[in-house]
């Protein structure tokens, strides 16, 4: 596995998200960003546990930055959410 992946996470719903991040770091990954809707109940755990990781306002900003190479995702909304940003794109 190429060690320098930078990953970006879409949704922190569940606490799986926490398994998958965790082994990504374990290989050699990084993350910088985070996008999750509203306040689920995993944000204040997620924050603490991850301080350095930076909440992005905007779905787009994870999907569209150039710098990530991998998306970890657990959202209830996905497809919902991935439809409003193809939808923005083809306008």
């Amino acid at each position: 596995m190429n060690k320098n992946i930078n990953i970006g996470v879409i949704g922190i719903d569940h606490g799986h998200i926490f398994d998958m991040l965790d082994e990504m770091l374990k290989e050699g990954c990084t993350c910088d960003y985070f996008w999750t809707e509203g306040s689920p109940l995993t944000l204040k755990e997620f924050s603490h546990k991850y301080p350095n990781m930076k909440r992005v306002k905007n779905i787009e900003q994870i999907i569209t930055e150039i710098g990530i190479g991998m998306i970890l995702y657990f959202v209830k909304n996905i497809n919902r959410n991935l439809k409003l940003v193809t939808k923005k794109e083809e306008m």
